[in-house]
């Protein structure tokens, strides 16, 4: 079971830096420190699509973003401190690890569906073009991930 979950959530890390990389290059970032900094730049390679609002790029043109990096970056550091925690577990054999990395998880999974849920909503701007082909399979491959070590928690296939 331990070692299935270290499968999956490898697979799904993969998944996970792949999409954040495509939401960095593709402007994810920039539109972010637009945003903040109250500027009306719209994001690098991208256009402001109809005009800007004060604060930045219009919400829902190419060159804003509705996603704040503190949740994107905390997802990302989140799921590889567990990741770490889950490595380890296998070095030392402490069970309390599988649940120190089981909350990990959890934590993760609450900002992975922070992102999910405005990634559904958003018909444009840089979170927009995260394809489906990246965002469907990391999703089911985390949740593949939580029961597996949810599952090596308890103990079960030990």
């Amino acid at each position: 079971m331990a070692v299935a979950a270290l499968i999956t959530w490898v697979i799904t890390a993969i998944l996970g830096a792949t999409m954040l990389r495509k939401w960095v290059s593709g402007g994810g970032l920039a539109a972010a420190r637009a945003d903040a900094a109250g500027t009306a730049e719209a994001a690098p390679g991208t256009t402001a699509g109809g005009g800007t609002a004060p604060g930045g790029a219009a919400p829902g043109s190419a060159g804003a973003t509705s996603f704040p990096p503190g949740v994107v970056f905390g997802h990302f550091l989140v799921v590889v401190a567990g990741l770490v925690v889950w490595i380890i577990y296998f070095a030392v054999d402490n069970d309390v690890l599988t649940w120190v990395a089981f909350a990990t998880l959890i934590v993760g999974a609450v900002l992975g569906d922070v992102m999910f849920l405005r990634w559904r909503k958003s018909g444009s701007g840089t979170e927009s073009r995260l394809p489906r082909q990246l965002v469907y399979p990391h999703g089911v491959f985390a949740v593949i991930t939580i029961i597996l070590v949810l599952l090596a928690a308890l103990g079960v296939g030990s």
